[in-house]
């Protein structure tokens, strides 16, 4: 996919009735299992991190070839539905982008695809 795709999705995501987007989220944490690394391909970019006041971690596996920046994801079990949702909508999107491409998309473009009521409860 794109950056342009990324950004048709977020907006998709933001017109969507608070229900909507949070079925949308679920379903794209669901599909996060399909975007793991494949043990037989080499990775350059190995950067698997557990937060201090988490129980779980989040790997992104990161390689360059010709078509650009390849990228994958696995995360534990414990991993909340959010973290797994953006984890997959970024390696879906991404995936194939130039390393500039990649650095453009900033956290708070991504903010904009949780409702906010969730990421009060989140946040408390």
């Amino acid at each position: 996919m794109s950056l342009v795709s990324l950004e048709h999705r977020i907006e998709e995501l933001q017109a969507l009735p608070r229900d909507a987007q949070i079925t949308n989220l679920i379903k794209l944490a669901g599909g996060l299992a399909k975007l793991a690394p494949d043990a037989s391909q080499r990775w350059d970019v190995r950067d698997v991190r557990q937060d201090l006041e988490c129980a779980d971690t989040v790997g992104l596996y990161v390689r360059r070839d010709q078509h650009g920046v390849r990228l994958a994801a696995e995360v534990g079990q414990e991993v909340t539905t959010l973290t797994k949702a953006l984890t997959a909508l970024m390696v879906q999107h991404l995936d194939g982008e130039t390393p500039t491409a990649i650095a453009s998309v900033t956290a708070r473009r991504l903010s904009g695809i949780v409702p906010a009521s969730l990421l009060r409860q989140r946040q408390n």
